[in-house]
């Protein structure tokens, strides 16, 4: 019997704000410390808090959107997320709200698990008010994925109020599981799941070759800083390949 097809556009755009986010050089935030520090940073972009329903989006969960514009970029770039309290317990219901809200129904999302982007016992042990980014993550992967690492300790500074998208998260998001996975493996995994990112220069002009190579080398330096934050990825190597352009001929990456 196949598949039922996947609520394409909640989880595909999800997927996309991530992607395009690191691409263009930001490192998008995936839990805060607390409401205050969630505000903040909603602040800083302007971006919108709007409730789901009746749910109080003071204290349980919301609904962020609006554009983020990265520096040097001139534009600004979608961002569409669910954050909830990391005490709040209803999430399950609250995606499948934003889901029927979305695509018109909820028949298809019971292929994935509502997952908090850092997990949701070990974060609640360090910051007992954070909020948290909820995704929605294939039930095969997300659970597999949280089977290897859940048991590694999260590394928080003392004045630390925020947590970054990290190894977790980028393999839940991207990698496509095929086999029974091993903890031994997620090097290899995540080298995967980082070829969801650009990859090829775009040599149909100079002006094309060098906004494409950027973002090629944002992503890579993005992807090369979250592994190194895993003692398991710290051998992980992006190739970079250099980009030749010349005022006689068509750009082109050697």
């Amino acid at each position: 019997m196949s598949r039922p097809p996947a609520p394409f556009h909640t989880v595909a755009s999800s997927k996309m704000d991530y992607l395009t986010l690191i691409e263009h050089d930001v490192h998008p935030p995936i839990a805060f410390k607390s409401k205050a520090h969630l505000d903040a940073w909603v602040k800083s972009y302007d971006l919108i808090c709007e409730p789901l329903g009746r749910r109080n989006a003071a204290k349980d969960v919301v609904l962020i959107h609006g554009k983020i514009t990265p520096p040097f970029f001139d534009g600004g770039l979608f961002y569409g997320q669910i954050w909830v309290s990391i005490n709040y317990r209803q999430y399950r219901n609250a995606i499948r709200f934003h889901v029927r809200n979305t695509e018109g129904n909820d028949k298809n999302i019971g292929i994935y698990d509502a997952d908090h982007a850092v997990g949701r016992k070990r974060l609640q042990e360090i910051w007992p008010d954070a909020w948290v980014n909820l995704m929605l993550a294939n039930s095969g992967i997300n659970r597999s994925i949280g089977t290897m690492m859940e048991k590694i300790p999260l590394r928080i500074l003392e004045n630390q109020t925020e947590i970054h998208l990290n190894t977790e998260s980028i393999l839940k998001l991207l990698f496509k599981k095929t086999t029974k996975l091993s903890k031994e493996k997620i090097s290899e995994y995540f080298s995967e799941a980082a070829n969801s990112f650009i990859q090829e220069i775009d040599t149909s002009s100079n002006e094309s070759a060098i906004y494409s190579f950027l973002m090629r080398e944002n992503a890579n330096n993005i992807l090369y800083e979250i592994a190194k934050e895993n003692s398991l990825l710290i051998k992980i190597e992006f190739p970079t390949k250099a980009l030749i352009i010349t005022s006689d001929t068509p750009p082109s990456a050697a």
